[in-house]
């Protein structure tokens, strides 16, 4: 059962989305277990997935979201151009598209509730 896998595993993503061609480091942690990965991003793919709707960081941590739910983090290749998933699996674009939307309207609702107040 692969998909519960995915809440065990934290994501870090750093890199910095400038030029035509971003390149983000990923650290997939799960107890005291790491890997290590190399992924290459091109702007114009990532605005065609996401419409801009959310960073480029958290593009990359929602693409691994959606591997994490498909196989184990040691079966993701250690590094890639993010445009191979979709050889391996041809529903990764419907699916970021709708996950980017998603993230967006999630974004936008929790500001349009305003501050949040801690009531003692």
């Amino acid at each position: 059962m692969v998909g519960s896998l995915a809440m065990a595993v934290q994501i870090s993503v750093a890199g910095k989305p400038e030029g035509a061609d971003w390149e983000f480091q990923v650290r997939l942690t799960e107890g005291k277990r790491e890997t290590h990965h190399r992924v290459t991003v091109a702007k114009s793919y990532y605005e065609k997935l996401s419409g801009g709707k959310i960073s480029p960081e958290d593009f990359v941590r929602q693409a691994f979201e959606f591997l994490l739910a498909r196989e184990p983090k040691e079966a993701i290749l250690r590094a890639f151009d993010i445009t191979v998933i979709k050889r391996y699996f041809p529903e990764f674009e419907a699916e970021m598209q709708r996950r980017c939307k998603a993230a967006s309207h999630s974004e936008r609702s929790e500001e349009s509730q305003g501050p949040k107040r801690f009531h003692g």
